[in-house]
């Protein structure tokens, strides 16, 4: 017979057999174990690899250059500026724009065909310019330029191109020339 309640109770275990405390007490020892392996990456300075840099990717390899061929409109008067056409899709048909970045790529080794395709770049948008089908202003003369981008140092990439060539320009007056 009891005479009471009883007020002794077993400690609460989980089903592996671990009370509440020494749970507490693995969980803390993981988390400073986690911590103090990754404080001393930070005391010494070397990278922790969820936080270190992807060399695979952030490595530019030898002598990598990327290369744009750029149609620039040459505005008439004393203040002339380029026009970077395909930067402006109205002034110059998008289907036109997209067929001719990949003609002035394989055409950059035959000079004279070059500057055959910026003549009809030219008669294009004087064309659909008298015709107000677009309002960009009157052009004396269109350039092909070949943009290069060389990556020697990442951090020192700017959005700048290493070099800029013209290719061929096409004059209204004059008709098409080399440069």
């Amino acid at each position: 017979m009891s005479n009471g309640p009883n007020t002794t109770t077993a400690p609460s275990r989980d089903a592996g057999g671990l009370t509440r405390g020494r749970r507490s007490f693995l969980l803390a020892a993981l988390v400073g174990l986690v911590g103090g392996h990754a404080a001393t990456f930070v005391v010494s300075g070397e990278k922790l690899w969820p936080f270190s840099d992807y060399s695979l990717y952030t490595e530019a390899r030898d002598a990598a250059v990327a290369e744009q061929f750029l149609l620039v409109g040459v505005t008439a008067g004393p203040d002339s500026i380029e026009l970077d056409l395909f930067r402006h899709p109205d002034l110059i048909l998008p289907h036109y724009r997209a067929t001719h970045h990949g003609t002035f790529r394989r055409l950059a080794g035959a000079p004279d065909s070059l500057v055959l395709a910026a003549e009809d770049c030219l008669r294009l948008y004087e064309a659909r310019r008298v015709a107000h089908r677009h309002n960009g202003p009157p052009l004396i003369a269109v350039r092909v330029y070949r943009y290069e981008w060389r990556y020697v140092d990442v951090d020192a990439t700017t959005r700048a191109p290493t070099s800029r060539t013209l290719l061929a320009q096409a004059t209204l007056a004059l008709g098409g020339n080399r440069p």
